[in-house]
Order: C-alpha cells, then sequence, then structure tokens
C-alpha cells in the first residue's frame, strides 16, 4: 500500500508563500482561479501535496522560478 510522505512544516511554509505571493498582486482566491483555473484555497490552507504541474503553472503565474519560491523556505 502507498503512504504518502506528508511534511507539516513545509507544507504551512509553501501554503503562506503562495498566499503571500496572491496578496502582493492583491488578488483573491476566486481571481486566481481565474485566471489559471486552479483552485488555490486548499493548496493554502496546507490541505493539499501539490502536484509539480500545478506547483510549475502557479510559479509562471506569479512571475518566479522554483528556486525564487523556496528561497529562505526552511524545514528545520
Amino acid at each position: 500500500m502507498y503512504n504518502q510522505r506528508h511534511n507539516e512544516l513545509l507544507m504551512k511554509r509553501v501554503s503562506d508563500r503562495f498566499r503571500s505571493l496572491r496578496n502582493a498582486k492583491g488578488l483573491t482566491q476566486k481571481d486566481v482561479y481565474r485566471l489559471t483555473g486552479i483552485h488555490i484555497g486548499r493548496i493554502e490552507a496546507g490541505n493539499s501535496n501539490t502536484t509539480v504541474s500545478t506547483f510549475s503553472a502557479l510559479c509562471m503565474f506569479y512571475e518566479i522560478t522554483f528556486g525564487e519560491f523556496f528561497d529562505g523556505i526552511e524545514t528545520k
């Protein structure tokens, strides 16, 4: 049976970063959905293990690289 790994601290930091990026652009979650087709609410709540494809689409939407996204995110 497959057991998906879950790192709560990392999920919290990722969700906080996505929320911060959205707020910096003055967008609502509904705006992000309308512009990308991605339901950001569950991601921002830390309730979703985001796929690499979704992660990539959001980074492109916010005009940042993966490296820029993870810069400063600590998990220890």
